[in-house]
């Protein structure tokens, strides 16, 4: 699971097409990978610990699945 440093719960991080609160948000997948390919420490500060690439790719994964299942 990816999670955010409490003190950043409440900023706003534009990215995936909506402005919400980053502790509010289901898609940190997402921005940790946006940190990850661009370097920036700026967001990569943000978390808690920083995910793998590899643990992007799983959580990714599963949330697919979930939503292939969920089609049915």
């Amino acid at each position: 699971m990816i999670s955010i440093k409490e003190k950043y719960k409440k900023k706003v991080v534009g990215f995936n097409g909506s402005a919400t609160p980053i502790g509010e948000r289901d898609d940190l997948e997402i921005l940790a990978e946006i940190g990850l390919r661009s370097g920036d420490e700026s967001i990569l500060t943000l978390f808690k610990k920083v995910p793998t690439q590899e643990e992007i790719d799983s959580i990714k994964a599963k949330k697919l699945i979930e939503e292939f299942k969920s089609e049915k």
